[in-house]
């Protein structure tokens, strides 16, 4: 015999016997426990019949003899009932308390509750109410059952107590008795027990074990053969069926190994392929974001030739109104060209989940105010009504990325004019009042736009926000990209949020959605001269160096900042830019992040490694707004990150801070005269003539680099002389000798 299957054989037959003993085991232990509660529980109904029939027969048989005043057969009938097996003590006490007749001792004439104090509030109790009571106690320091049967009022001629027949049971004799029962059964049931589990292992070795183990021989001898013999003698039964089973199975098992070679030198080969695909895809796809990356760069430096010149040309004197309007249709036009290709990068954004927010703090009500006057002017050439409903207590000024906000509101706000033939556009913008942002600092902004439109049909609704997916007709669908929507729900979807909609063909659709956005942190209120033309700046000219491989985009920045007083010097890569740096000694530096030699990063990184380049401010002007470029350039040392087409606005924002200025503000004609005519009555603090001898001889003379850098000397002598010292500067921004000459006269 093989001894694996023996040790098998062995295994499996203890396994079973100790299935079945365990299962008897279970069954004679639920049994036994089952038996001993039924036992206890007919003890416990069994003592208390006992203890009422004895009451009731001592109660019915003295009943007479009570009425008589037969005390001595009273006490006979109380001694027989005494003689019954686990009766303790038996007796009779008369409404007053005392004993008629007690078992085991002479009759005394005592009352029943000196006996037996433990009882004394029960016999009260039973005699006053005349309720019949059985209670558990413990009577002489032994377990007993107390019976205790009130008689009839009547047969002792009281009115309100009764007499009382008592039975007093042992309870320890009782269970002394149900525990040898129940001892009779226990060996009983563990006999049977084991009869039943010798029977069973008999059973087992003929029934399952013999065939199982000439089953597990043929099986052997197959694995080495490929081919199963049924052993003999097996019983039609389920062994059978098993063996039946196996030789089906192992005839089976022939062919699946040849399907199964089949389909691994198949999979291998589409494993290939897939590989293959999935190498040509992620070439594909590095492709397009290299190509996408220099396509932004490409598209973005004509453009801020196009939108930078178009707002130098906006701000020189001689350019003529008529001029303006069209500079007005080149930077509209600029702009609408800079959102198409922000449409189409924000897409590879979105494709890989990389859409990125830059919050800052903003006026809410300017921001809103702007946002609605570039689609109130759409709405009006096409004669639709344009309604802008704004909360009233809408908060000052919130901390959100300003520019995705506004993109989202002007595609839905453009979507709705652009869909809307007749009828209105409404937008609502509504704080929504929250009381679990209470206290956070946190502001729920709802913004709604609803149109009385050609509406969206029930189909549509779930693909408007996919890419290229447009819901209007051919030919309202060729004035976009069909990004709009899928980038703004993106946009939101990062804000926390996402866009809801809701639509009746044929009479509009109303689009909404909810942000909660902070309350700005350090909010200062614009000031009188935030939309005041710049002219100047008060102090020393500053040098800045630009260093771009494009001359447009060099030039771009020349025109902007020349006409303000800056002294400017260029450089077209970064090795250019690093000497010319050396040589200028510039106050301030704006670099380009890519270009061909040295980039702007790499020269960034040697600058400050000079001492005395440490802290020069350096402003990185790239083609792209990522996080990883400004990151990039943070961690190469550059102190700001401005991003191309160049915003003139946001550049000088970034060089008053840089370089601390203190910028000069065109005034109005009329201002000027009457600042003027003021000045002279004003109560300022003029130096004495002695220290105005050159100021007023260097407007004489018209030059007025010499009268800023005269005012500016003024200061520094005595604070007192600032704000005349400012007046100089501020004249001499706009090259006004003659209003100097007449200011200086009455004090030289």
């Amino acid at each position: 015999m093989n001894p694996k299957s023996k040790s098998s054989k062995n295994y499996l037959s203890r396994q079973l016997l100790t299935g079945f003993g365990i299962s008897l085991a279970t069954v004679g232990l639920t049994t036994l426990g089952l038996n001993y509660f039924l036992i206890e529980s007919n003890l416990e109904q069994e003592l208390k019949q006992r203890a009422q029939s004895i009451t009731q027969g001592v109660g019915f048989s003295t009943e007479g003899l009570i009425e008589l005043g037969n005390t001595s057969i009273i006490k006979r009938v109380v001694q027989n009932y005494a003689t019954l097996p686990t009766v303790v003590e038996v007796a009779i006490v008369s409404p007053n308390g005392q004993t008629l007749a007690r078992s085991g001792l002479e009759l005394q004439n005592l009352p029943y509750a000196s006996i037996h104090p433990e009882l004394a509030q029960w016999l009260e109790q039973a005699a006053q109410t005349g309720v019949e009571t059985s209670l558990r106690t413990t009577v002489e320091g032994k377990p007993a059952l107390v019976e205790i049967l009130p008689f009839s009022s009547t047969l002792f001629a009281s009115i309100d107590r009764r007499g009382l027949a008592i039975a007093i049971l042992d309870v320890e004799q009782m269970q002394q008795q149900a525990w040898h029962t129940f001892s009779a059964s226990t060996v009983t049931l563990i006999v049977g027990m084991s009869v039943i589990l010798a029977l069973m292992a008999v059973m087992i070795q003929r029934s399952i074990l013999q065939p199982l183990q000439r089953l597990n021989k043929a099986v052997t001898e197959s694995q080495s053969t490929d081919y199963f013999v049924m052993p003999s003698g097996l019983s039609d039964n389920e062994i059978q069926f098993l063996a039946q089973t196996i030789q089906d199975a192992v005839t089976i098992r022939v062919q699946a190994y040849k399907q199964i070679e089949q389909e691994i030198a198949q999979r291998k080969q589409i494993e290939a392929a897939l590989q293959l695909a999935k190498e040509a895809a992620e070439a594909a796809n590095h492709a397009k974001s290299e190509f996408l990356a220099n396509m932004n760069h490409e598209l973005r430096t004509p453009l801020n030739g196009i939108l930078g010149y178009a707002q130098i040309l906006d701000r020189d004197p001689a350019t003529t109104e008529k001029q303006r309007k069209g500079l007005e249709v080149i930077h509209q036009c600029g702009s609408h060209l800079l959102t198409l290709i922000n449409d189409i990068l924000d897409l590879s954004k979105l494709e890989v989940q990389k859409m990125e927010l830059y919050p800052q703090d903003f006026h809410l009500a300017n921001f809103l105010t702007t946002t609605v006057e570039m689609c109130r002017i759409k709405a009006e050439q096409k004669g639709v009504a344009f309604h802008y409903q704004p909360d009233r207590n809408l908060p000052t000024a919130v901390h959100a990325d300003d520019k995705r906000l506004r993109q989202v509101l002007l595609n839905l706000l453009s979507n709705a004019v652009k869909f809307t033939d007749f009828g209105r556009v409404t937008f609502t913008v509504e704080k929504v009042e929250n009381r679990e942002q209470e206290n956070t600092g946190f502001t729920r902004l709802r913004f709604q736009v609803e149109d009385t439109g050609i509406g969206i049909v029930p189909e549509k609704l779930e693909s408007i926000f996919l890419p290229f997916e447009q819901a209007g007709k051919r030919d309202r669908n060729s004035e976009g990209t069909g990004l709009g929507l899928a980038i703004g729900q993106q946009i939101v979807q990062v804000m926390g949020s996402t866009i809801q909609v809701k639509s009746i063909p044929n009479k509009g659709s109303t689009f909404w959605f909810e942000v909660d956005v902070p309350a700005a942190a350090d909010w200062l209120n614009q000031s009188e001269t935030a939309h005041q033309k710049i002219i100047g700046y008060q102090g020393e000219p500053r040098k800045i160096l630009v260093i771009d491989d494009r001359r447009e985009n060099r030039a771009v920045l020349i025109g902007m900042l020349q006409p303000l007083g800056f002294k400017l010097a260029e450089a077209d890569d970064g090795h250019t830019g690093l000497d010319t740096a050396l040589q200028m000694r510039p106050d301030l530096i704006i670099t380009d992040v890519m270009m061909s030699r040295m980039n702007g990063l790499e020269m960034t990184r040697r600058l400050r490694q000079l001492p005395d380049f440490a802290h020069t401010p350096i402003i990185a002007s790239a083609a792209s707004l990522s996080q990883v470029d400004m990151q990039e350039a943070m961690e190469a040392g550059c102190n700001g990150f401005f991003p191309k087409p160049i915003e003139f606005t946001g550049l000088l924002s970034q060089l008053e801070h840089h370089l601390e200025l203190q910028w000069i503000y065109e005034l109005a004609p009329e201002t000027i005269e009457s600042s003027v005519t003021a000045s002279q009555t004003a109560d300022w603090i003029v130096p004495p003539p002695g220290q105005l001898a050159a100021l007023y001889r260097a407007a004489k003379d018209g030059f007025m680099a010499d009268i800023q850098q005269e005012a500016d000397r003024l200061k520094q002598v005595d604070r007192q002389y600032a704000p005349f010292a400012n007046k100089m500067l501020e004249l001499s921004q706009r090259f006004d000798d003659e209003a100097i000459i007449n200011l200086l006269e009455p004090y030289v």
